[in-house]
């Protein structure tokens, strides 16, 4: 008997062991401070702490080097916490091996598979998940803002706005998984546990664009679609690459992305964007970097964040204060 008992824990025990060893840690981050500004600094510190952001990105193995790398060294130390899914196990970024197959046309099988993993491990311990592309550089800082008023306990499904031409139901609209789409602990816990895997709500099978059959499962689960515009109309997540999409002259790409599949229409340029944007697809590795420069370390003399400046100040007497510190830096600031 006693040998009976001893067989049956060695195997429990092998069991955990291999449990573990397939198991494939999400990486955490702990917010670091990355600019001069130390005001700045502790601002951003305090959103990363109110408002918790698990990041899931989708990838293939041939775009580590091209894409992923750059993705790590840049933007993604702001997530909460992030891991990949790919069609091969690799624990250096990390990434689990979410599908056999790495064609974008089994991106929902990989989806599915990740999102089930994310929920099972740490459904408990983020508020917000986030789901982009290997090609996306996000301002963690923004989506924060958009989010730390509103409740993660409530449904939550935010991102670009996208058609389905020619589909039946003129009232389905999904969001672009390029540009992502973020959903709060509520929504995840619903499309996992009463969606995936249930063909009443969602399709069962392999092959399919993931953005449009996750949109497909929550509309089916009576989940709203939230408008991921600003209050002005304007783009938060933007699906096409930057340059297109700031042309102001017509160009075909900006035209079938941003009027023919968008619900809503925008105008040529510079002012479809927001003040406050949150996501850019289609960004190579290069232009990672080059974003990183823009957006956190490059200033324009004299020039403020609208957010920081008062109602009914005094403008001579800003514009002079301001122009006493210009007129220091211009003494100070350069060699010659």
């Amino acid at each position: 008997m006693k040998i009976f008992v001893l067989i049956i824990l060695f195997l429990i025990y092998i069991k955990n062991c291999n449990g573990k060893k397939n198991f494939i840690p999400a990486e955490k981050n702990h917010y670091v401070n990355y600019t001069n500004d130390v005001v700045f600094n502790k601002v951003a510190g305090e959103l990363n702490n109110k408002v918790k952001v698990f990041c899931i990105f989708l990838t293939t193995p041939k775009n580590k080097n091209t894409r992923v790398i750059h993705q790590k060294k840049t933007w993604i130390k702001r997530c909460n916490a992030y891991i990949y899914a790919s069609g091969k196990e690799d624990r250096s970024l990390p990434a689990i091996k979410a599908y056999k197959d790495d064609h974008y046309r089994f991106s929902y099988a990989k989806m599915s598979t990740v999102f089930k993993y994310v929920y099972k491990n740490y459904i408990d311990q983020y508020d917000w998940f986030l789901k982009i592309d290997c090609d996306t550089y996000v301002v963690m800082e923004n989506l924060r803002m958009l989010l730390l008023n509103k409740n993660p306990n409530e449904h939550y499904y935010s991102g670009f706005q996208f058609n389905l031409d020619g589909w039946k139901d003129k009232n389905f609209h999904y969001h672009h998984g390029g540009s992502g789409y973020v959903m709060s602990k509520k929504t995840l816990s619903l499309l996992v546990t009463k969606g995936l895997g249930n063909k009443k709500y969602c399709r069962i099978k392999d092959h399919g664009f993931e953005d449009l059959e996750i949109g497909m499962c929550l509309y089916n689960l009576k989940v709203k679609i939230n408008d991921g515009r600003d209050k002005n109309g304007k783009i938060l997540y933007l699906p096409i690459d930057l340059n297109s999409a700031l042309t102001p002259f017509y160009n075909k790409k900006r035209d079938y992305y941003l009027s023919e599949r968008s619900i809503f229409k925008y105008p040529n340029g510079i002012e479809a964007m927001s003040k406050y944007p949150i996501a850019f697809h289609k960004v190579n590795g290069e232009t990672m970097y080059m974003l990183e420069y823009l957006i956190y370390h490059l200033n324009v003399a004299g020039l403020r964040n609208p957010m920081l400046i008062p109602d009914n100040e005094d403008v001579d007497k800003e514009s002079q204060l301001i122009m006493e510190k210009i007129s220091y830096y211009s003494s100070n600031f350069y060699k010659n």
